[in-house]
């Protein structure tokens, strides 16, 4: 178990190792001394414009190869003249370049400070291609500080902006790092799909750089898989890309392969590889793989007998163990070091700069100050000798401007009460309108928080299925869609029975909220003393609740809610289907299959007919996935004509991104709030769809 643990964390440490080689090494050219020099040779007596802040950057991303402080310190130059001309694109490179100098230091924190800052800088601009390089950084920075789910989140952004921009290569990259983060968290299947789709693009491109570190992923997940056969199929594949067989990166894919063959009872295969490694592994630099190098060693002395020789080769891992953490610790200890002198330098600089601005600034208030007092005194010469000519021929005048103004004032003084009253009336009446207003939004967001309550908590639905999609958006603070679950045991044979139901009551907003609890509080009534019933029976005994409730067969009214209602016995591999204008969904070897609901509401009426609801049973297969959803989303409004979602636009979706649920619900949402906002339409609806698979 310790030799597999060990074999899957150097698989990780590869991968990640790999894959930032080949993002620096693709973006520095090479030799990178020629380019230092020749950039330093082109900033002497450049002017301070634009190009000066480009070339800055250019310099601070060749130096952070060679001293991270160096690259800080020019990174800031660019960084301080983008800001003196109002260079945001110039900004933006510099904080770039800060966040990969911090990540070479070790700095996770100011890395993906500056890398963060970097991004929203690129957002505001629009510039999309330099955001797909900033989160694929993140990555490796998430990966690092070991938080898998949001290295996986900008993943997924990456992703996104690849396929907008029709850019193949960002695509299929992140492909390749969504894959390993997937198998970071253990997500082997996933982590699978997404390796086969990059290793397909590469295989095509003839990309051999790339192919190596593919292969690699591909053998580590079969390996956690126990997929033996295939784990040894992609190492040996790998064989033929490796560019150097004494570096660090060959070591440890041949390790790997060497451990491989042991797990698969081919000790003699293993043998062969660890002899072409003792020429070197045990003299090489790296730590690691001497470490990785007598372990295995050890196990394949072990497993052919040698016992004395496998202590021994044990006793030089756990030696060399020892070793690496002195060695890492004092890696640490020179990483924060380095890392507090280049923010001691900073802030040094940074004080440095405020004492020149106050200095200046004080030059400056003087330089205001004389210039205003002369302005000052010029101007009062000026009005007083023009007031001395024209006192005299004035007086008059203002005199009888004077009783016209008195006049003019009695009567803006009438005015005045006048409107003062109105406003006091207004006034008023717009307290009493945002009292009330205040009010009735209080009550409404409490009730939005009591039928929140009511609904299942997602949790439930990750403890019952392997995954599932909840899309639930109310137009209005409240809903008059709500879903329904409960998970209990067959009362003879005790397999798990699971029910869940899709509902859509009449109305919207606050009639249709309240709608909500009456349908929730009859399906308990219905449950009430039993864990098992069938669905058609749930229809039937809720049509004939809702109409007493509601008094439908006493009045016109044709209040009630549209179903879908679902008994799922997983073990059984059994599910029970009955509908109210809601049909079931499911989608089996890519191809869409649609369970039909009667033509009736419940409660709608007070003519329907308890025999218009039917059951339908369904044999579940491996692969299928289930879902119900209310006409919210397909009677959506949108589009470049104004024309409904439909249901064949929300399929197409479901069947894209049938692998993973999340994906699915986060590209439904997109595509549904850009499909209004071309058509220039608002929600007209509640939208809610529920899907699973086991």
């Amino acid at each position: 178990m310790m030799q597999r643990l060990l074999l899957i964390w150097f698989c990780v440490f590869l991968s990640l190792f790999c894959t930032l080689f080949i993002n620096r090494a693709l973006a520095q050219p090479s030799p990178l001394h020629k380019v230092r020099d020749s950039l330093r040779t082109v900033l002497r007596g450049a002017a301070d414009d634009t190009t000066k802040v480009n070339t800055l950057n250019k310099l601070a991303s060749v130096l952070i190869h060679e001293d991270s402080k160096e690259g800080i310190n020019t990174a800031n130059r660019a960084f301080s003249l983008a800001r003196m001309l109002s260079f945001k694109k110039g900004e933006m490179g510099a904080l770039f370049q800060k966040g990969m100098a911090y990540y070479s230091l070790g700095g996770d924190a100011q890395a993906l400070k500056y890398m963060s800052d970097a991004l929203i800088l690129a957002q505001k601009l629009s510039l999309i291609a330099p955001q797909a390089m900033m989160h694929e950084y993140m990555v490796f920075i998430y990966k690092r500080q070991n938080q898998p789910n949001l290295a996986l989140e900008s993943s997924w952004h990456t992703m996104r902006i690849g396929k907008l921009l029709k850019d193949s290569a960002i695509i299929n990259k992140s492909y390749f790092g969504l894959g390993n983060v997937k198998f970071i968290m253990s997500q082997y299947d996933s982590a699978l799909y997404y390796l086969h789709k990059s290793e397909a693009y590469y295989e095509r491109t003839a990309n051999a750089g790339m192919l190596l570190f593919v292969y690699n992923d591909l053998a580590a997940t079969y390996n956690a898989l126990e997929k033996m056969d295939k784990t040894l199929q992609y190492y040996e594949k790998s064989l033929k890309y490796l560019p150097d067989r004494s570096s660090e990166a060959s070591g440890i894919i041949l390790l790997n392969m060497a451990a491989a063959y042991l797990q698969s009872n081919k000790p003699e295969k293993s043998g062969e590889i660890l002899d072409e490694l003792e020429a070197f592994a045990p003299q090489h630099k790296s730590y690691h793989l001497k470490t990785f190098f007598y372990d295995i060693k050890s196990n394949y002395e072990e497993a052919i007998g040698n016992f004395q020789s496998a202590l021994m080769y044990a006793k030089l891992a756990r030696a060399q163990s020892d070793s690496n953490f002195v060695e890492s610790k004092k890696a640490d200890i020179a990483r924060v070091q380095q890392s507090f002198e280049v923010k001691q330098a900073e802030e040094d600089n940074r004080q440095l700069k405020v004492k020149q601005e106050e200095e200046l600034s004080q030059k400056n208030r003087v330089i205001y100050i004389v210039a205003g007092v002369l302005v000052l005194v010029f101007l009062s010469g000026l009005w007083l000798f023009r007031t001395y000519r024209l006192l005299g021929k004035t007086h008059e005048a203002l005199t009888i401007k004077n009783q016209e103004i008195n006049q003019q004032k009695e009567e803006i003084a009438v005015i005045a009460e006048n409107l003062k009253s109105a406003n006091t009336s207004v006034e008023e009446q717009k307290s009493i309108i945002e009292r009330k207003n205040k009010d009735i939004m209080s009550s409404i967001n409490y009730a939005s928080r009591i039928q929140n309550a009511l609904l299942p908590p997602s949790r439930l639905f990750k403890e019952s299925f392997n995954d599932f999609l909840l899309f639930f958006k109310p137009r209005d603070v409240v809903s008059g869609d709500f879903y329904w679950f409960k998970s209990t045991t067959h009362p003879y044979t005790h397999e798990p029975v699971l029910y869940a139901a899709v509902a859509d009551c009449t109305g919207h907003g606050v009639p249709g909220a309240f709608m909500t609890v009456i349908g929730n509080e009859l399906i308990e009534q219905v449950f009430t003393n039993t864990n098992w019933i069938e669905p058609l029976e749930v229809l039937q005994k809720l049509n004939e609740k809702m109409g007493k409730a509601l008094h439908t067969e006493d009045s016109n009214m044709r209040d009630g809610m549209d179903m879908a209602f679902c008994r799922i016995m997983p073990q059984s591999k059994r599910i029970d289907f009955a509908g109210a204008h809601r049909p079931l969904v499911y989608i089996r070897d890519g191809q869409v299959h649609t369970i039909k609901a009667a033509k009736a509401s419940i409660g709608g009426h007070a003519h329907v007919r308890l025999s218009q609801f039917e059951q339908h049973t369904l044999t579940m297969q491996e692969g299928d996935t289930y879902f119900m959803y209310s006409d919210g989303i397909t009677d959506q409004f949108g589009g470049p004509n104004n024309r409904k979602f439909g249901s064949k636009r929300l399929q197409g979706i479901l069947i894209d991104n049938i692998h993973d649920l999340n994906e699915a619900r986060i590209d439904l949402d997109e595509k549904l709030s850009a499909w209004m906002k071309e058509g220039k339409e608002h929600q007209i609806d509640d939208i809610l769809v529920l899907g699973f698979k086991f």
